[in-house]
């Protein structure tokens, strides 16, 4: 039976030994600095472990020197590496694989908000929303939109920015399309 601080876990980690190797091995794995909230969010939107598990779990590995903190986010210590490698594959593989996946996708999903942006301005009526593609400082496609409400300007920008490139592929395709003689 579960108690209170593990509501929301399903099939999960519930000891702090078990998620501090996990952590380890998401970084291990993953090979690049991951900032904190990113490794919560990836624990606890996957019912792997919960949020107080998870921050806890992190404060411990930093106290041990298996984890730092640099500009980018968390990064194994020597010693850290060494304890991942070992240790990570007491971790059950469906688990290691969520906690990876969600990792990388979080990662993604952080790198496509800081290289594309999206403004809504409110109007009179309705909202702007203009939707930018950029390239280093060169912006490769600026899009504004008119709407109607916050609501379609907020689902535009979140199908935005889940896949921006397809944006940019699809006005390409539209515009560079030869027509068909009927």
């Amino acid at each position: 039976m579960q108690d209170t601080f593990s509501a929301g876990v399903e099939l999960g980690l519930y000891t702090l030994a078990e998620i501090k190797t996990l952590i380890g091995y998401m970084l291990y794995t993953v090979k690049q600095p991951v900032p904190r909230q990113t490794i919560v969010d990836a624990l606890t939107a996957n019912a792997i472990a919960n949020y107080f598990d998870a921050c806890t779990a992190l404060e411990e590995l930093e106290r041990a020197d298996n984890i730092r903190q640099t500009e980018e986010g968390m990064v194994l210590t020597e010693v850290g590496e060494q304890v991942a490698q070992t240790l990570g594959i007491r971790v059950r593989f469906s688990l290691r694989e969520r906690a990876v996946a969600t990792t990388l996708q979080l990662l993604a999903r952080q790198k496509r908000e800081r290289e594309n942006t999206v403004r809504i301005e409110p109007l009179e009526q309705g909202c702007a929303v203009t939707c930018v593609i950029e390239e280093g400082d060169f912006p490769l496609l600026s899009l504004t939109l008119r709407v109607a409400d916050r609501e379609q300007a907020r689902l535009i920008e979140e199908r935005f920015l889940s896949d921006p490139t397809d944006l940019y592929q699809e006005v390409i395709g539209v515009l560079t399309k030869t027509e068909e003689k009927k």
